[in-house]
């Protein structure tokens, strides 16, 4: 890291972590999923801080190819990530912020073919927090663009034919933190989110809204055991397309929650809550005749946690949660299957050093 460069910037270079955790569009960095996912990036970084403005440029790769093609001798399997962020700082309620990002995966293949054309991947969205007395909220809107040639799944069957990324995503979060006296704090929340989803991929273009590298994991179960954990949290093991409800961000997603969280005046070291989480499908991809039954519900879930924050840097907290499966893991396992609720009792220390 090198503070002031020329005297303007501030620069990073190398393996490094990016993001906020939490964030839909682009996280690299600890995860508190089931097997403790660590992801890094190698890339340049520059910050800008001016008075009412900041500017964040990076540059990198998220995956690095070790094979040539046989016939044009440049490296395959290449991702290659860039970004900018515009924040602005002028008033102290309201921040909000721009970005684009840009992810090129190059393909093997013959340089001119199809199969030789890199996939490339844009996400440009604006966001705002804002915070007030003990109202606080944020909005975020993104939208993708770019060249879609990694190929779609469509009947089973993989479609290398060109498309374009179409899909768009908006994520609004609210709370409210009330101090009563003598009793202690509460602090009643929600949250809704959709990203757009594609019923027929035969079309010219994706409307599956892509991050980069979410970590938009909302739920004690489904968050947990998201597309990246080492368990994934998945329908069954037919083969027909079930495995998709596990958490990917807004990726074809429609998640809402409400919950509440407080704290006693008598132990302030103690916040307990609980929550609820509704997950479904945007769209429900056609299906064979066999199981053409399709319903977006993914399933329901509660969580009660309780946290103690023995300091600014090392908590413990405990999770009860129970997810129940919705219509469309019962459409995917069959007439007749048996389905149960999942139920998970977890204990977490946090150390931040």
């Amino acid at each position: 890291k090198i503070d002031k460069v020329f005297g303007l910037l501030d620069a990073t270079l190398g393996r490094q972590t990016y993001g906020e955790e939490g964030d839909l569009i682009v996280y690299f960095g600890a995860r508190d999923n089931y097997g403790q996912t660590v992801t890094a990036v190698d890339m340049f970084r520059a910050d800008w801080n001016g008075e009412h403005m900041s500017v964040t440029g990076i540059a990198g790769k998220t995956a690095g190819g070790s094979n040539l093609q046989n016939t044009d001798a440049v490296p395959v399997t290449d991702t290659d990530l860039r970004g900018i962020t515009v924040s602005c700082k002028m008033h102290e309620m309201v921040k909000p912020s721009a970005y684009v990002y840009n992810q090129v995966t190059h393909r093997a293949g013959a340089r001119g073919a199809q199969a030789g054309k890199n996939d490339n991947l844009w996400v440009a969205g604006v966001k705002a927090k804002l915070a007030t007395g003990g109202f606080s909220g944020s909005l975020e809107l993104a939208k993708n663009f770019g060249e879609n040639r990694s190929g779609q799944i469509v009947d089973g069957v993989t479609d290398a034919s060109f498309a374009n990324y179409k899909g768009y995503a908006v994520q609004l979060k609210a709370a409210y933190k009330a101090d009563l006296s003598d009793v202690g704090t509460v602090n009643p929340w929600g949250e809704y989110g959709m990203g757009t989803g594609d019923a027929n991929f035969n079309s010219y273009g994706n409307n599956t809204f892509t991050s980069i590298a979410t970590d938009y994991r909302p739920g004690g179960i489904y968050g947990r055991f998201d597309t990246a954990a080492n368990v994934a949290l998945t329908a069954n093991t037919n083969g027909n397309g079930a495995g998709t409800m596990a958490s990917n961000g807004l990726s074809n997603r429609v998640i809402w929650g409400v919950g509440f969280k407080a704290t006693p005046s008598a132990l302030n070291k103690l916040t307990t809550g609980v929550a609820f989480y509704r997950y479904a499908y945007h769209r429900v991809t056609n299906r064979a005749p066999a199981i053409a039954k399709s319903s977006r519900n993914i399933g329901s879930e509660v969580d009660v946690t309780a946290e103690w924050k023995h300091s600014d840097n090392v908590s413990f907290k405990a999770t009860a949660a129970s997810f129940k499966p919705g219509a469309a893991v019962n459409d995917a396992n069959g007439v007749g299957s048996a389905v149960n609720p999942a139920v998970m009792l977890a204990g977490d220390v946090s150390i931040k050093f």
